[in-house]
């Protein structure tokens, strides 16, 4: 229906209310299919904890997910939340939240990374910022950390060599294609946004161009 767009075909049990299949097209160009062979119900599953289960291994990492407004993003989070002005017809907001990560790394296995790696352990706790929209099938998704956060400062160790610098006050965009739709990842100022979706390209970077600041 709309320019860019993929569709897709689906094949139901309408009785049941099950999904047996999924294709999407862009054109007449297959994207992807996937299609149920046994839909089961029931399955048992050993429960934590039960016998012969072994011990629970120890949770190292605490994720905290909070639902925030997006009004309410850029004091929450304590950086500036770039969102789009105009989104591509119909879609609609689907969710919008805070994302702390804080992992318990012990000094023995920060010191076993240091013996593995060139780079030092990044400090992982801080806010990320997720919103996301679909139009049922299609997504969009924004995450959103701050620019100076070591997390941020350690992917940048994994990037290409010779990746350019954003100029300040400037975007720096980086696209990866793919055949389902694209991904841009954006400095602004003090902000870095991971755009993904299913939408295409042109509507994606129409999109893109109308960021502002909240």
């Amino acid at each position: 229906r709309y320019a860019g767009r993929g569709t897709y075909r689906t094949a139901v049990d309408a009785e049941r209310r099950l999904l047996l299949s999924i294709e999407a097209l862009r054109g007449d160009a297959p994207l992807f299919a996937m299609r149920f062979e046994d839909i089961a119900f029931d399955v048992p599953f050993p429960g934590r904890g039960a016998a012969g289960g072994g011990r629970r291994r120890p949770e190292w990492l605490k994720v905290e997910r909070e639902a925030a407004a997006p009004a309410q993003l850029t004091e929450r989070a304590g950086i500036p939340v770039w969102m789009p002005s105009w989104i591509p017809a119909c879609f609609e907001r689907r969710e919008s939240e805070l994302i702390r990560i804080r992992p318990n790394i012990s000094a023995e296995m920060k010191e076993a990374v240091k013996r593995m790696s060139p780079f030092p352990v990044p400090n992982f706790d801080s806010a990320v910022v997720k919103v996301s929209y679909t139009d049922g099938l299609a997504f969009l998704a924004f995450i959103e950390v701050a620019a100076s956060s070591e997390r941020w400062q350690f992917v940048k160790t994994l990037s290409p060599a010779g990746a350019p610098e954003a100029p300040v006050g400037k975007v720096l965009a980086r696209k990866f294609p793919d055949r389902g739709g694209a991904a841009y990842l954006l400095e602004l100022g003090e902000t870095v946004v991971f755009v993904a979706g299913n939408a295409g390209p042109d509507e994606m970077e129409s999109m893109i161009r109308t960021f502002e600041r909240r």
